[in-house]
């Protein structure tokens, strides 16, 4: 006879009957031992509350003891002497530890620590922030192409150099360009899981690292395709000829030297009629600060243009009123008039060209029209005191582009910028 067979032979004088029925036990009023007709045994509280006999299972003799079951009685016991059926007060507990358990579920999502659970989790928490709207998709689109593929099944604190490295084998010469900037987005993932302590080594994504494993690439640069300096007065005088919306917000970006981004969401409450200048707000300037551009006669022609067919605050709307030329029908308008090979974003290249080759235009000042970032105080200098200056390059620019000889520019005015 086992342990757990004298124990309960010795306390109840019943586990060795094979009878069915209900056997009580000693030294624990309410409590039973219960034989079923298939021989199974278990523990029953039975009382009466109110009049009503009521009958309460306590376990299966295999997975409660009895020193467990007279426990749960004398419990179950004291609750019906206070008037409360401990039937139902077990349910009520049960039911508020599965709400319990529940809440925690809602609350701490199952999350694995996976790569690509990890990817997607950094760029939904940093995509608010991201200047750009499509930002999040130019971060998935690449990985779901190239990484996740290799590694996003992985759990990241598995993942070596060696797989980092293999991840990036494919697109590093196919287009390297776009390994570059994967390389860069897992370095910032790992980092982050370095943070969380979900990661416990050196990033295996760290460029110092990742290039001991994969060949040096060769490194070309794409310049946007632009029109040669000498062209550039003959293709601006076709766009000033041609007519429509499309051609003025080709020319306002030209003449005031804007992005494509910039010259295409441009605003009415932007424009400073008295001052005549123009104010990139920071949210669309890509330097992040906002950046004034001092308007030249032809732009402020190109303006009065817009202001007879003005419907909204868009000063080159598109379909809607109250929206802006889309960027495909803006790149693609120049090919209606022959004009190839030349991307709206290279009229700044044609400028930068033409302040260094042509009009002798100081560096720092043709890089502070450019909206380009200079350092310390000379960055500030320029950005606060250079309009007026930066103003008489711009008539110059526009003068050159509508046809005037170059001998006849003059750019740097003698007098004193304030």
């Amino acid at each position: 006879m086992g342990t757990r067979a004298k124990l309960i032979s010795a306390a109840t004088h019943v586990d060795m009957k094979r009878a069915t029925g209900l056997y009580p036990v000693a030294k624990a009023t309410g409590l039973y031992l219960q034989v079923s007709k298939a021989g199974t045994k278990s523990w029953v509280y039975r009382f009466t509350l109110c009049g009503n006999p009521r009958e309460m299972g306590l376990g299966s003799v295999a997975k409660v003891s009895l020193a467990d079951a007279r426990k749960a009685a004398t419990a179950a016991a004291a609750l019906r002497d206070k008037g409360i059926d401990p039937i139902d007060a077990r349910r009520a507990e049960r039911a508020e530890k599965l709400a319990a358990r529940q809440a925690a579920k809602i609350a701490k999502p199952n999350w694995s620590n996976t790569f690509k659970n990890r990817a997607e989790r950094y760029i939904d928490g940093q995509a608010p922030g991201w200047k750009r709207k499509d930002a999040a998709t130019l971060w998935r689109n690449p990985f779901a192409k190239w990484i996740y593929p290799v590694i996003g099944d992985m759990e990241i604190a598995d993942i070596r150099l060696s797989h980092v490295a293999q991840a990036l084998a494919a697109p590093w010469h196919k287009v390297p360009e776009t390994a570059r900037r994967l390389r860069a987005h897992m370095e910032r993932i790992f980092n982050a899981a370095i943070a969380e302590g979900a990661y416990e080594r050196a990033n295996p994504a760290a460029a110092a690292l990742v290039l001991t494993q994969l060949p040096r690439q060769k490194r070309e640069i794409e310049h946007f395709p632009a029109a040669k300096l000498k062209d550039a007065p003959a293709l601006y005088q076709r766009i000033a000829a041609a007519a429509g919306t499309v051609y003025r917000a080709h020319q306002f970006m030209i003449l005031t030297t804007a992005r494509p981004s910039e010259a295409l969401n441009a605003k009415w409450s932007e424009i400073d009629f008295t001052a005549r200048t123009w104010t990139v707000p920071k949210e669309r300037a890509k330097a992040g600060r906002e950046h004034i551009v001092p308007l030249s006669d032809g732009a402020f022609a190109v303006l009065d243009a817009q202001a007879k067919v003005r419907m909204s605050d868009c000063i080159f709307p598109g379909q809607k009123a109250d929206s802006p030329l889309s960027y495909n029908v803006f790149a693609t308008a120049l090919f209606k008039l022959g004009i190839k090979n030349v991307t709206p974003h290279s009229w700044r290249s044609s400028f930068r060209d033409w302040a260094g080759d042509v009009a002798d235009v100081p560096r720092d000042l043709a890089e502070a029209q450019l909206a380009h970032a200079l350092n310390g105080t000379e960055g500030a200098y320029r950005r606060l005191t250079a309009v007026e200056k930066r103003r008489a390059v711009l008539a110059n620019y526009a003068a050159w582009l509508a046809g005037a000889s170059a001998d006849n520019v003059v750019v740097f005015p003698n007098a004193k910028a304030v």
